[in-house]
């Protein structure tokens, strides 16, 4: 049986033949009569029939109810003539072409499409203390696992609500630091305060200082500081934090005399901190001493495979207890809502369902709020899905995508040698034109 790879990044076949790179196609599945992850090597009729590729054995699904037409160019979703229909992200079809993370319902199975790089089979599990999810976030934690341990810096860069607080505390159980995690979130420092409130401050040091005040910075000696939306810390506190990082000392306000210092610095910002340098808001040396390991933490409309079962997971920590059965309906619709304010969100939606409805035996269609059942599908052309880089690709900061544009044109759209001009990997270079940062034809044929 010949397996098809579909690649999304038209690039060189020693480059497709990376396993690093390769794209694994299949169904994993989310509701109803299957689990686990089922690999597509080949076309696939799904149905209610024992001689159907895929059997699903419910009464809701016709005997031969949908077929998977799978072609190197891509899968096909092709409805048989079903009773009940087939959707792909709540809208009925009769053929439409699947992307990555589409929602399938046939009957009354949810069924995810993947084709992206790396394993879907991991099933959605805690990744670490505290941080769970399935292979999109599993694959982004990856390479997390070894810094965690390290003495590097962290910017932790995800939307507001995605879970980055989450991401520090896992960073922070895995780093073997004696100390605790203290978090502060920046932006609800009143500005006059930001110094006194992280260095410490002595009695009478100011106005109102009525006592002494030991500060964030004690309060993680031995442990982690972990600072968000650290981009609303005004310049001269920015300052003296980056002598604290280089120095390890820091000197209270009021005090003449330097504490010494051993915590591990980790910072959140809803946008890489070269932006906030641009707009004059943010040091850029302070910006390159962070800068140990970036972490990208994908927005939760990124990672749909989570959602049903960490609504169920918030759903009975609501309730003090197990939840009740999510409908088919529903473990649609929380997946096709985009989900605006990521994780926050669904955990708030799954407050307002455990006091309206927590009652209930199973939570239906209609038991949800009526922003999140009259939201519009996500398609493709979707500023969302436009803005997200495709499978395999990944987001470089926009001073890695102009130097490898300059290296192209000085090598003629040679992307092996302008990556090793640049001294970064082939396959580096290769997902930074994925993510459509660099227009790679305009520098095919001499032309620029």
């Amino acid at each position: 049986m010949r397996v098809v790879f579909i690649d999304t990044v038209d690039s060189p076949d020693s480059y497709q033949d990376d396993a690093e790179h390769r794209v694994v196609t299949g169904l994993l599945w989310l509701h109803g009569a299957r689990t686990g992850f089922t690999p597509l090597t080949q076309s696939v009729v799904m149905g209610r029939a024992d001689h159907a590729d895929i059997v699903l054995s419910t009464s809701h699904v016709s005997r031969e109810h949908l077929a998977l037409d799978v072609t190197s160019a891509g899968v096909t979703a092709r409805d048989l003539g079903s009773k009940n229909g087939s959707f792909i992200d709540g809208e009925q079809i009769s053929s439409a072409p699947l992307r990555h993370s589409a929602i399938l319902r046939v009957g009354d199975t949810i069924a995810l499409f993947w084709n992206a790089p790396g394993p879907a089979d991991t099933g959605f599990r805690a990744i670490a203390e505290g941080l769970y999810g399935g292979p999109t976030l599993a694959r982004a934690v990856e390479d997390l696992r070894p810094v965690a341990r390290s003495e590097l810096s962290i910017i932790i860069v995800g939307e507001t609500g995605s879970g980055k607080e989450a991401v520090a505390r896992a960073v922070h159980d895995q780093s073997g630091r004696k100390g605790p995690l203290i978090a502060v979130n920046c932006a609800t420092i009143p500005e006059q305060l930001a110094e006194a409130q992280l260095f410490g401050h002595r009695r009478g040091a100011f106005t109102g200082a009525l006592s002494s005040e030991a500060g964030y910075m004690r309060a993680a000696e031995n442990g982690t500081l972990f600072l968000d939306e650290i981009v609303e810390l005004p310049l001269p506190v920015q300052a003296k934090l980056l002598r604290a990082i280089q120095e390890n000392e820091y000197v209270p306000v009021g005090e003449t005399r330097p504490i010494r210092a051993n915590v591990r610095f980790l910072c959140a910002a809803q946008a890489p901190l070269e932006q906030a340098v641009a707009r004059g808001t943010f040091r850029q040396d302070l910006a390159a001493r962070l800068d140990g390991y970036q972490f990208r933490l994908p927005p939760l409309g990124a990672r749909r495979e989570d959602i049903p079962f960490l609504f169920s997971r918030f759903l009975g920590e609501a309730l003090g207890g197990s939840a009740p059965e999510l409908s088919p309906r529903v473990v649609e619709t929380l997946c096709v809502y985009p989900w605006p304010g990521n994780v926050r969100e669904l955990i708030n939606t799954a407050r307002q369902v455990a006091v309206l409805r927590g009652q209930e035996t199973m939570i239906r269609y209609e038991h949800l709020p009526e922003r999140v059942r009259s939201s519009t599908t996500r398609g493709q052309d979707s500023d969302r899905t436009r803005s997200e880089p495709p499978p395999g690709s990944i987001r470089a900061p926009d001073s890695d995508a102009r130097e490898l544009e300059a290296a192209l044109i000085s090598q003629r759209g040679n992307v092996q040698r302008a990556a090793e001009q640049l001294g970064i990997s082939r396959g580096r270079a290769y997902r930074i034109i994925a993510a459509g940062q660099v227009d790679i034809s305009r520098f095919r044929g001499g032309k620029k």
